[in-house]
């Protein structure tokens, strides 16, 4: 059947096209843009802990003396949370470098430095010895002495971390933990030397809490 329409000379003109009504459907939403972000947060939520296992596995003891105004306190539930005497910035700037590093920088919200560490000449009486803070530096020390060690802090705001400020522990090892200090502080000895954590160390700074020692007794995390 001719759908030529008559022009108005008499000539036939073809009448428009009629719109396509099996265009092409958009093409569904690829399957990689749906599970590439799954997988980058996935990824990012296990780094941490892949960090921390290598670091325990591979990383250098050291012993950390806690700070005696709060060496354990509880944040809720089975963390807890320490501090340590090189968490306090005036405490740092005494520190070869410290009292110009945090000139420089102390106004800054958030930055990292490295604390340099020393063993102590006797390493472990009746529990391991705390090792002394020596030096602040900007960047991670490449040539260190056998005997010390480099950890990488960071102060966000005014507080000085390491990320060994809190661990998991159940109700019962806590309970256990507090009896032991109430036990060490009856005896009166010298409640800062009584509480140090034990601390693995990498080659790149990074620390992981391994244990407490209160006395005599030694807790792992």
């Amino acid at each position: 059947m001719n759908t030529d329409l008559p022009s108005p000379n008499g000539d036939r003109q073809p009448t428009p096209n009629a719109p396509q009504t099996n265009r092409k459907a958009s093409k569904p939403l690829s399957s990689w843009r749906l599970w590439v972000p799954l997988l980058v947060q996935s990824v990012l939520a296990i780094s941490i802990p892949l960090q921390d296992a290598y670091t325990y596995m591979v990383g250098e003891s050291i012993v950390l003396q806690t700070s005696p105004a709060k060496s354990e306190t509880s944040t809720g539930g089975d963390r807890r949370q320490l501090s340590y005497d090189i968490s306090h910035p005036e405490k740092l700037k005494r520190l070869d470098g410290g009292r110009e590093f945090f000139a420089r920088h102390w106004g800054e919200r958030n930055f990292s430095f490295y604390i340099t560490l020393e063993a102590p000449i006797v390493r472990y009486a009746n529990s391991p010895l705390p090792w002394q803070p020596v030096r602040v530096t900007a960047e991670r020390p490449q040539n260190l002495a056998r005997n010390q060690i480099s950890l990488k802090g960071r102060v966000k705001g005014r507080r000085v971390l390491y990320g060994l400020e809190s661990y998991h522990t159940s109700a019962k090892r806590h309970a256990q933990v507090n009896h032991e200090v109430t036990r060490v502080r009856s005896l009166g000895e010298r409640p800062g030397g009584s509480f140090v954590v034990e601390v693995k160390v990498d080659e790149r700074g990074h620390g992981v809490p391994v244990s407490l020692w209160v006395g005599d007794r030694h807790y792992r995390f």
